[in-house]
């Protein structure tokens, strides 16, 4: 904690610097979002916390930089620290939501794994018991699959990453 007016305005400085690099990132991250639900989810919740949140924290500040210290740790105790408790409940709660998405999209990974594992051991089945349609059908999915994925990639790339717009041979 600050005992002096110089360091006083040091943390004040590293507050206003802090504040300024988050504000960049939400910014940077907000034109990330590629859907519209994900932007106004983005800014209802994580945005508008903050919107509340900053402005607690600086006037706690201004009433410790005016040497009212009995205030300040009254609205320190009162509002700062249960406004912020709030910013960390969604962090919390958004990053238990991220666990659950990211559980679910391993376990669909788990599932395309185990139906390419079984196509495999009936290509070798049909390989070693000489069943050309067999072999000649799996082989035509799969060609047909990596054609599909290849070309759904080469049109998604384009979409993710604008710097790669218009760069293609015919442009």
């Amino acid at each position: 904690l600050a005992s002096t007016p110089q360091e006083m305005e040091q943390a004040a400085k590293a507050l206003q610097s802090r504040r300024q690099e988050i504000t960049k990132n939400d910014d940077d991250f907000l034109a990330e979002i590629q859907d519209q639900a994900g932007r106004d989810a983005f800014k209802r919740d994580w945005l508008d916390l903050q919107q509340v949140s900053w402005p607690v924290a600086e006037k706690n500040l201004d009433l410790i930089r005016t040497g009212k210290h009995d205030e300040a740790l009254a609205m320190l105790a009162e509002t700062t620290v249960p406004q912020f408790a709030k910013i960390q409940k969604w962090l919390s709660e958004e990053r238990s939501r991220q666990t659950q998405v990211l559980g679910a999209d391993v376990a669909t990974i788990g599932a395309n794994v185990d139906e390419i594992r079984l196509q495999l051991t009936l290509l070798v089945a049909a390989v070693a018991n000489r069943d050309l349609a067999v072999v000649q059908a799996i082989l035509l999915v799969i060609a047909t699959c990596m054609v599909s994925a290849n070309l759904a990639v080469d049109m998604a790339y384009g979409w993710l990453d604008p710097r790669v717009r218009g760069t293609g041979a015919g442009h």
